[in-house]
């Protein structure tokens, strides 16, 4: 008989992603030293753990799920096929052989996460949405945010950064500090119980019930992720390697040998960078010839500009003989003018002299008289 009624409603995560496993054999060509790391890593078991998940044991146990106090521990219940599961903190941390510690800490401050992940060359823009983006990284800083972000953070979505509590729980880990991630877990999947619940942790979910009932019946329907594709591998990787992992995170036999590849790297970026300067240098002193080259040239205009002021032009061969056309039109109609006036002149004056003639002969002849 079912102790559980079954009322709520889930969500499944249609990307396919959350909670899925990392495949580290065989190692991801290009990520060999830091995927041996994560292997010899306490989160080993987790990221690796590759069971086969049946979706009608997820779907019950998130829909029965009741968070619960008893004794003074605090547990999740649910019912999956009519058997009880009970998952505590303890019971996480044995099963996901996590090796914390109740007094471990679980949370740092903000300014400290920021500051450790400057040392690793984080550049992108921390403060918006207190995330930090897997682009900001360089390749093997981003492959472990890759693994938290796919692996064991409780978000559906989002699977390019990771939100300040997981940072915490990555910084913690690359550092050598403890932290206490299985109560991370526990915490996330309680509060999952509240609101909208949705299909949280599928991998986790059915290794507590593989632990507790090993052989319990299913329906065949599986729930299978959506893995990367080697595609999006090759975009996690840079040409930049701007630091390295920390010593400790190398094979013995390894760390000499990144050392000195290391080494090379930054002396072939320092002679780039000294290139780039000496380019620069020189592109500045060739702007500045070409300036004082303007200069010159402008004074020099001045200079003649200055000059022709005082000086006239040459006259243009056009233009000079338009205006020799347009003075001799202009002579020529004055001549013309002047004729007249000369003529009209000489005609006045001859109209004058025969009036003088006219009346001196007059003056001259005798006056006949006639007598009576």
């Amino acid at each position: 008989m079912c102790l559980f009624r079954m009322v709520k409603e889930i969500q499944w995560d249609r990307t396919l992603k959350h909670n899925q496993s990392c495949m580290l054999d065989p190692t991801p060509n290009g990520f060999e030293d830091v995927a041996e790391w994560i292997i010899s890593s306490k989160i080993s078991h987790d990221v690796q753990a590759n069971p086969i998940i049946y979706r009608i044991h997820i779907e019950e146990f998130w829909k029965t799920l009741k968070v619960q106090t008893v004794n003074n521990v605090r547990r999740i219940s649910a019912m999956v096929r009519n058997k009880q599961v009970i998952i505590t903190e303890d019971g996480i941390r044995r099963i996901l052989k996590l090796g914390d510690n109740q007094k471990d800490p679980m949370r740092l401050k903000k300014d400290d996460i920021l500051e450790g992940f400057r040392g690793m060359e984080y550049v992108g823009n921390f403060q918006h949405k207190n995330e930090i983006k897997r682009n900001g990284l360089t390749s093997d800083w981003r492959f472990i945010l890759h693994v938290f972000a796919m692996s064991l953070a409780h978000r559906k979505g989002g699977y390019d950064g990771l939100n300040l509590d997981w940072l915490a729980a990555m910084l913690n880990l690359c550092t050598k500090q403890k932290f206490n991630i299985f109560r991370l877990i526990f915490l996330c999947m309680a509060e999952n119980a509240n609101g909208k619940t949705w299909a949280m942790y599928p991998r986790f979910i059915q290794m507590f019930i593989n632990d507790k009932h090993p052989k319990l019946p299913h329906d065949n329907d599986l729930y299978k992720f959506q893995l990367p594709t080697n595609r999006q591998i090759t975009e996690w990787k840079t040409n930049e390697w701007v630091v390295m992992l920390h010593n400790w995170m190398y094979k013995a036999e390894r760390l000499p040998i990144v050392k000195e590849a290391y080494e090379k790297y930054k002396d072939g970026i320092k002679k780039k960078n000294q290139r780039v300067i000496q380019e620069e240098v020189h592109e500045e002193e060739e702007e500045e010839e070409e300036q004082l080259f303007r200069k010159r040239k402008g004074k020099l205009l001045e200079e003649e500009w200055g000059s022709s002021k005082k000086k006239k032009n040459p006259p243009n061969p056009e233009r000079l003989l338009e205006a020799s056309i347009q003075a001799a039109e202009t002579q020529a109609h004055r001549e013309h003018i002047e004729n007249l006036h000369a003529i009209h002149e000489m005609q006045e004056r001859e109209k004058r002299e025969k009036s003088a003639r006219r009346e001196m002969t007059e003056s001259e002849t005798p006056v006949t008289r006639t007598g009576k």
